[in-house]
């Protein structure tokens, strides 16, 4: 069952407007990259005047960065117009990832700004220079610092407003840029006190801090493009689904970034006997806490599971179920299917994994589990520790149980020992066997079986002794076992308590 919902910024409603809020933001954007496109390009210009009249190499690297710096607003700029457009049948998302796009290219355009930078500080490192005008030099890196750090200023915070991480990127980027300026007046100092030499080497040290943002831009901007994202945003996304009344399990949590918004997928387990109304409202609830947590969170797709069948594989399955005749082990959604004999099977109920579970109160030593020849020469097990209360304990183990019968089994042999915990364990049999429990901790615990017991004699004895159950339920299986050449599916069995 899968309900997707797509709610307004203000988490509380959804969203009918005429106007997308994105493409509000995207107008926002633009205006922000207007405006930094001109202070860059003041700066840059001014400074580009002194260095034709200095020859700093220093100045000439923070000169060549702005307009690069600059220039990297036109890619985004474009980006922002086109993520305004409205999806249509080919790009049913949108053309956010446009974003992304612009990103590549900055980094493109910053590691070309590197490499003149560096070519130019080299080559007066080897055929030496001389500075000018020291005093309008030691100005134009003041002013590129002014210039950048008011860039700075204004991106960062218009884009933690929007949720745009390439406008911050940008933003930290142009502060990095103002500092750098201000490491031409070392230059200036050296060449006032007779060391000229040192303004290319300033020219050299700020082409490999411009290195360094190159590599962390690249870094930022592939991991988007491949649907990178904080594991911070992920743990609220799961912590706050868990709070929502009515969910009693959350799996397969996903974000991604798209643009400057966030898109999520989750899946949550609620109990199988609500209506698809009450089911209808559990997610409604779960979204609208969602976007009160998850700052820039856009859309959300939720997917429900009954607590029988949770998890992605059921969703495999249950296609496979309807058109194959493996045997062993087969989990179904619904519907309606046959077995080998042709019979038809209703599968409208819910299946497990397993057939039966028992609770046992345990002291510390070991137990001997007992069996018989049986219909399979194989049986697999799983012994989980209970808290108490015991019911709603015994209800959480059943949920995680399911989850256990998915692992790899671990083969024991007769006379074997196993002990409780997470492990699907497969005793193999060969007529009558005994495997040793070896119980560490005095407690409740819960036994479930591939199985029904009586199938094979089963039993737990200590000493020779019986040990008594003081819980047991069966469940309805899926599981066909051989028996005179021919399958038949296990009836479903009621459960039933003792004491």
């Amino acid at each position: 069952m899968g309900f997707g919902h797509h709610h307004g910024p203000d988490g509380n409603s959804h969203t009918h407007d005429k106007v997308d809020p994105s493409i509000i933001k995207s107008k926002e954007a633009t205006k922000v990259l207007l405006i930094s496109l001109v202070g860059l390009l003041i700066t840059a210009i001014f400074q580009a005047i002194i260095v034709a009249i200095s020859g700093s190499v220093a100045l000439l690297a923070d000169t060549i960065h702005n307009f690069g710096d600059a220039l990297t607003s036109i890619p985004l700029w474009f980006a922002f117009m086109l993520s305004r457009k409205l999806p249509t049948k080919r790009f049913t998302y949108g053309l956010n990832r446009t974003e992304d796009i612009a990103g590549l290219i900055i980094v493109i355009v910053i590691t070309f700004s590197a490499l003149i930078a560096g070519y130019e500080s080299v080559m007066r490192i080897i055929h030496g220079s001389t500075i000018t005008h020291l005093g309008a030099t030691a100005i134009a890196a003041i002013v590129g610092f002014v210039g950048n750090e008011i860039v700075a200023v204004y991106r960062i915070r218009m884009g933690k407003k929007m949720g745009s991480a390439a406008l911050i990127a940008d933003g930290h980027h142009a502060r990095v840029d103002g500092i750098t300026s201000l490491a031409v007046l070392v230059g200036v100092a050296g060449t006032w006190l007779g060391f000229p030499i040192i303004d290319p080497l300033v020219g050299l040290v700020i082409t490999i801090m411009i290195v360094f943002i190159v590599k962390d831009s690249a870094k930022a901007v592939f991991t988007r493009l491949l649907d990178g994202i904080e594991p911070e945003i992920i743990d609220t996304i799961t912590k706050s689904a868990y709070q929502i009344e009515g969910v009693q399990k959350v799996n397969d949590v996903k974000a991604r970034w798209f643009g400057h918004e966030i898109l999520a997928e989750i899946t949550i387990t609620t109990y199988s006997k609500i209506s698809v109304k009450e089911g209808h409202e559990v997610v409604k609830n779960v979204i609208h806490r969602l976007q009160h947590d998850v700052e820039h969170l856009s859309k959300v797709q939720v997917h429900v599971d009954p607590v029988e069948e949770q998890g992605y594989s059921f969703h495999e399955h249950s296609h496979a179920a309807q058109h194959s005749h493996e045997h062993g082990h087969e989990k179904h959604h619904g519907g309606h299917s046959h077995d080998h004999t042709g019979k038809h099977v209703d599968l409208s109920t819910p299946t497990y994994p397993f057939k039966w579970a028992g609770v046992y109160e345990l002291s510390v030593g070991d137990y001997e589990f007992t069996l018989n020849a049986g219909p399979d020469p194989a049986m697999l097990i799983s012994l989980l520790p209970l808290a108490a209360p015991k019911k709603d304990a015994f209800k959480s183990a059943k949920i995680d149980v399911i989850e256990v019968f998915k692992r790899e089994m671990q083969p024991l042999s007769i006379g074997g020992t196993f002990q409780p915990g997470r492990d699907l364990i497969q005793l193999l049999l060969d007529g009558a066997a005994t495997f040793v429990v070896r119980i560490n901790k005095a407690g409740s615990y819960v036994l479930f079986t591939e199985h029904h017991p009586d199938e094979f004699d089963a039993e737990l004895r200590r000493n020779g002794t019986i040990i008594p159950i003081s819980f047991q339920q069966a469940f309805p299986s899926a599981h066909a076992h051989a028996h005179h050449g021919h399958q038949h599916p296990h009836e479903e069995e009621k459960g039933h308590s003792h004491g």
